[in-house]
């Protein structure tokens, strides 16, 4: 499973669900394969979620912090930005290119940690077809989301 990847205990997700009523997601190109950059975002509307870092990082498997990037790297190729868990800041810096697009084409992966069976969904741009989840999510991250570099939506 894919949080599997990424956390040796489930201590960290399972509190901030519990007691900030969060439903964390994880979100990136291909969250099925390796080399991965995604984002996790708690999904805490508060800003609490910065008080939870010890138990976050204890929570974690062993990893890599890349300074000043708000991101991490694990030996077996993903790297991680966790800018909402140490700021929550209301835009969160990320490499846009990595995240949203496969190649030129604006598509992405994502997964609930609150879904039954954590299963990767599409993230693709609204179109009639697409379903009313897919839509709120896009335009979810059209807000939330900005380049890391440029500092530009």
């Amino acid at each position: 499973m894919l949080w599997d990847s990424i956390f040796g205990d489930y201590k960290w997700l399972n509190n901030i669900v519990q007691d900030l009523a969060a439903n964390p997601i994880l979100v990136g190109t291909r969250l099925d394969s390796k080399p991965a950059y995604m984002v996790l975002i708690s999904g805490d509307i508060s800003g609490d979620v910065t008080y939870t870092k010890d138990l976050f990082f204890s929570s974690l498997k062993p990893h890599k912090h890349v300074e000043g990037a708000g991101e991490i790297i694990f030996d077996y190729g993903i790297t991680l930005n966790i800018a909402d868990i140490l700021q929550c800041p209301e835009v969160i810096p990320v490499d846009i290119q990595k995240l949203l697009y496969d190649g030129d084409e604006p598509r992405s992966t994502y997964s609930f940690w609150k879904d039954a069976d954590c299963a990767l969904g599409v993230l693709e741009p609204p179109s009639p077809t697409y379903r009313e989840r897919s839509v709120a999510i896009w335009s979810f991250f059209n807000l939330r989301l900005i380049r890391a570099s440029t500092g530009v939506n």
